[in-house]
């Protein structure tokens, strides 16, 4: 599969990684404009930009990271509902393919500094692979969660998490998100509701994307991996 390689927006060394997976049912290269945001407001940080397995429409190229049982839930109650028979929970491949997308990535870039994140569906398999992860030593340094919050999820003591949700949005009601995070109830998470916001990804979410990547892994000299990538940049893993 694809993996788009965007930044440094220096040409310099590589000192940070950020994996970012796209949602369900848009192209694989969905997250394009929001990592070459990303790659001014963090210099010296490479975003990689998956691409999910499953092609649902080839005239459009739309993709999902998994088949939903019911992929058009309508309101919280059809989602908890969901969420009780256990139709919410990544399957195992889409899982292991993210295990082989992380150990890719920290071969290339000599282990720098990882954060993993992602944008509804790609969010949802972030937070429940972080156990297949852990199994495998891979562990990001923080991981970061966009309009995904459905499931509570295995959260590592080490690694910190940023969830952020619209206020206003009609795919995953903020209310789901909020009652599974006072189930998870971890002091490693910090939760964020943006009021005006609706199922989509804003420039305010970028600003704290970053902010949440210099926190827990400040840039310093030394370290990270001399590869030097360009935003036109795409390989197959």
């Amino acid at each position: 599969f694809k993996c788009r390689l965007v930044g440094p927006a220096t040409g310099a060394a590589v000192r940070r990684v950020l994996v970012l997976l796209h949602g369900w049912r848009v192209s694989g290269d969905d997250l394009e404009s929001e990592a070459e945001a990303l790659r001014i407001l963090l210099p010296d940080t490479v975003v990689v930009l998956p691409e999910a397995p499953v092609l649902l429409d080839t005239e459009h190229g739309l993709r999902s990271w998994w088949i939903p049982r019911d992929a058009t839930p309508e309101t919280a109650e059809d989602i908890r509902a969901l969420r009780r028979e256990g139709l919410l929970r990544a399957p195992e491949d889409p899982r292991q393919r993210l295990v082989a997308t992380v150990g890719w990535v920290l071969r290339k870039f000599d282990g720098a500094p990882l954060f993993l994140g992602g944008f509804s569906q790609g969010s949802q398999l972030v937070a429940q692979s972080l156990a297949d992860l852990s199994r495998a030593q891979l562990l990001p340094r923080g991981v970061v969660v966009l309009s995904g919050l459905v499931e509570a999820f295995e959260l590592p003591v080490a690694v910190r998490c940023l969830v952020l949700h619209g206020g206003q949005d009609s795919r995953v009601p903020v209310d789901i998100a909020k009652e599974v995070a006072a189930e998870m109830n971890s002091q490693s998470m910090k939760f964020e509701v943006l009021p005006r916001l609706g199922h989509e990804v804003s420039d305010q979410e970028l600003d704290m994307i970053a902010a949440f990547c210099n926190e827990h892994a400040p840039l310093s000299r030394g370290g990270g991996s001399d590869a030097s990538v360009h935003i036109s940049d795409e390989e197959r893993v």
